[in-house]
C-alpha cells in the first residue's frame, strides 16, 4: 500500500509540475470499492482544474464503471459571479469539457476497466492514451467446484451493445473480448522506462493537454 501511494503522489507531482499546476490526475486501481473510494476522495479536487487525466492503467476491473461515467459526463456550464471574492463553477464539481480529459489505460486494463475505457471512448469524453487493454471483458464464475477440491472459471456473463450504438458504427462491446480496446494514440512504456522511473504515457497525456488547454485559450 505504502508503495502504491507512493507512486500516485509521485505521478501527481509530475502532472502539476508538467502543466505549471493546472493539470489533475486520478488512478483508479480497480472498479472495486477500493477504486470507488479512490474517486471519490479525489474527484473534487482533481477534477475541478484545467485538465484531467484519469489512469486505468493496471486496473483488473469489478464493477463500478456505469457510477463513474455520470461524474465525468457533468458539464461545466456557467459561474456563479459574486459582487466580491472568486467566482464558483456551476455545477461546483464537474470535469474539464472534452478535448481537455485523457484516459491511460495498458495491456492490464481489464474487464470492467475495458468497459469503462470503451464506454469513455464512445461518449466522446477524452482521448484514450497507452497500449491495447487486455481483452477479457467477459465475466467469469469461479464457483463451479470438482470432486477432488479443485474449481474451474467458466464465462457466465457477456455483453453487447445496444441498437443505437451498433447504427452509429461504433465497434461493438463484444468486441473487446481477446481485442482489446484500441487507445487513440499508442504509446508503450519499455522495461528500460519501468526501470528508470520514467512514464512515457504520461508524459504524452500532459503535452496534448497543455496543448489542448492552450489552443482553448486562444479560441
Amino acid at each position: 500500500h505504502n508503495r502504491y501511494t507512493d507512486t500516485i503522489k509521485k505521478r501527481t507531482a509530475l502532472v502539476r509540475k508538467g502543466s505549471a499546476n493546472r493539470g489533475g490526475y486520478i488512478h483508479i486501481p480497480d472498479m472495486e470499492r477500493n477504486g470507488f473510494a479512490f474517486v471519490n476522495r479525489s474527484f473534487a479536487v482533481e477534477a475541478t482544474r484545467e485538465t484531467l487525466i484519469i489512469d486505468v492503467r493496471g486496473n483488473g476491473g469489478g464493477n463500478i464503471s456505469e457510477l463513474l461515467l455520470p461524474k465525468l459526463q457533468t458539464r461545466r456550464l456557467a459561474v456563479m459571479a459574486p459582487r466580491h471574492g472568486q467566482g464558483m463553477r456551476y455545477p461546483e464539481v464537474a470535469p474539464p469539457n472534452p478535448g481537455l480529459v485523457c484516459l491511460l489505460v495498458d495491456e492490464n486494463t481489464a474487464s470492467d476497466a475495458e468497459c469503462f475505457a470503451h464506454a469513455f471512448k464512445l461518449l466522446g469524453l477524452g482521448l484514450v492514451i497507452g497500449t491495447t487493454t487486455h481483452g477479457s471483458l467477459l465475466s467469469v464464475s469461479t464457483d463451479e467446484r470438482m470432486v477432488d477440491g479443485t474449481g474451474i472459471g467458466i464465462p457466465s456473463e457477456a455483453m453487447e451493445s445496444s441498437e443505437a450504438v451498433c447504427l452509429r458504427g461504433h465497434v461493438p462491446f463484444g468486441a473487446i473480448e481477446n481485442c482489446g480496446v484500441v487507445p487513440d494514440v499508442e504509446v508503450k512504456v519499455s522495461p528500460l522506462d519501468h526501470a528508470s522511473g520514467v512514464d512515457p504515457c504520461l508524459a504524452e497525456a500532459i503535452r496534448r493537454l497543455n496543448s489542448a488547454a492552450k489552443a482553448t485559450k486562444s479560441n
